[in-house]
């Protein structure tokens, strides 16, 4: 009759299923650690996060070390140390960007006199302005335009409220606007 640790179902239930370290099992078999870790590397059983190809497939799928860890049942560091021993490398990843530009929307919540603006590497566009790229073949059509919202709401970015207008244009209007309210008074 074959030995419990022999049996290589029974030695991966125990290792891989019920996380039991090898004096666990060995205590649990009635026999030495020793034979245990023998067995154990003669079926090649490895804890899920000690297998390269495994730890790499699953961190490429999750594209999260914290996921992983969830996933293995065990600490990021564990998943970390162990992609740092094969070498895997960590990919930067920053789901949180913005869809259109690869910015990060904290950027985009900065207003100044409500019109939303983007910081980027110690430099700063209005929202609206690089919006109106999209309604131009040339960026230098843009230069010394200024860009008007429609609807005169400054926070309100819809390409289709958006116009492209000469920069005096655009003051005579809000000129015209500003007379107009102060004659309804």
């Amino acid at each position: 009759m074959s030995k419990k640790y022999q049996n290589e179902e029974w030695l991966r239930q125990k290792r891989i299923e019920e996380r039991l370290e090898h004096s666990e099992i060995a205590e649990e078999a009635n026999c030495c650690r020793g034979t245990i870790s023998k067995w154990i590397n003669k079926y090649d059983i490895k804890l899920p996060w000690k297998n390269k190809e495994k730890l790499e497939n699953e961190y490429n799928e999750q594209m999260s070390i914290k996921k992983v860890g969830e996933k293995f049942g065990t600490t990021e560091m564990t998943i970390l140390r162990w992609m740092q021993k094969f070498d895997i490398p960590r990919q930067k990843r920053n789901k949180e960007k913005h869809p259109w530009f690869g910015i990060d929307p904290s950027s985009i919540n900065n207003r100044q006199n409500a019109y939303e603006i983007i910081r980027h590497r110690g430099n700063k566009v209005y929202f609206h302005r690089l919006l109106a790229t999209l309604k131009v073949d040339n960026l230098k059509e843009l230069r010394g335009k200024d860009i008007h919202h429609k609807n005169e709401i400054p926070w309100d970015n819809r390409l289709d409220n958006l116009e492209i207008m000469d920069s005096e244009e655009h003051l005579r209007h809000h000129m015209e606007k500003r007379e107009d309210k102060l004659w309804e008074y």
